[in-house]
């Protein structure tokens, strides 16, 4: 069945099970990251396992669910974990789920994960705005035929993480008193941590922080012309005077359970404001 096929297929089916449930705005979770938003009204959730071509969420943590609520007034669809390349999927299926958001009505989507940052000015537990990106994932979910009617063959890059949400997020965490930061993702396949040569060779590219997921999906964001922006939690920092000590998924997953309190109200005040 040919990508649109699909997409039109699934978002009949959601929009069966949600009736006239109707929102513009989707954030996808990340790692260690909690769906329990304070106010959140939830209309309908559905696990992924029985979105027709959705896959099974693997991951850690990754709760593998979509949930429809209402915050403060606001509808919203939430993405309670993700699909990453490292647990087996094509680049296809980790990003279908973008496609979908887009025919249902989304126009803003706000992707979320955790990394590890190599800029001694990013420590455990910042928020950080992800501005731009260089990818070292060796697939592409782009590949292969294009339909022109999903959006065009060679999408341009040049805003890939819409500016004017960007201000609006620095907007909001001024308005909400919470300290962000902004850096360049690097991403990388996975599902291994990074070497201290590729920790070293992320900075030496220009990254701040790097990871294993976030960049197929803005790719499908923009390639269907779905304005998406991105935060990042950073879980472990990579430290020249012990280039050897290991980050451990344990540890990434308390860093992001301790510190994740402003990044949902960073998230919802984001929300209200689009």
């Amino acid at each position: 069945m040919e990508l649109l096929n699909k997409i039109h297929f699934t978002s009949d089916f959601i929009n069966k099970r949600i009736g006239e449930f109707k929102a513009d705005i989707a954030i996808q979770l990340g790692t260690g990251m909690t769906s329990e938003f304070s106010g959140l009204n939830i209309h309908e959730q559905i696990p992924y396992i029985e979105i027709p071509h959705f896959q099974k969420s693997t991951a850690p943590s990754h709760k593998g669910q979509m949930i429809f609520g209402t915050i403060q007034g606001k509808n919203i669809i939430i993405l309670d974990g993700r699909f990453h390349y490292y647990e087996g999927y094509t680049m296809q299926e980790v990003v279908f789920p973008v496609y979908t958001m887009k025919y249902l009505g989304v126009q803003n989507l706000i992707l979320t994960n955790a990394s590890g940052s190599v800029d001694p000015e990013l420590k455990e537990g910042d928020i950080v705005i992800i501005t731009d990106h260089i990818n070292l994932h060796h697939d592409n979910p782009l590949r292969g035929v294009n339909d022109e009617t999903i959006g065009p063959r060679f999408p341009g890059m040049g805003n890939a993480y819409d500016s004017e949400v960007i201000k609006n997020i620095r907007h909001c965490a001024l308005k909400e008193k919470i300290l962000i930061k902004e850096g360049i993702y690097l991403g990388l396949s996975g599902p291994n941590f990074e070497t201290p040569a590729e920790y070293r060779m992320a900075r030496i590219l220009g990254a701040n922080i790097v990871g294993m997921s976030t960049i197929p999906e803005v790719l499908a964001a923009n390639h269907c012309r779905l304005k998406v922006n991105a935060i990042s939690l950073v879980s472990n920092q990579y430290d020249d005077a012990h280039p050897q000590e290991e980050a451990e998924l344990e540890g990434v997953l308390n860093v992001v359970k301790n510190n994740s309190k402003d990044l949902m109200r960073l998230l919802i005040s984001v929300t209200q404001s689009l």
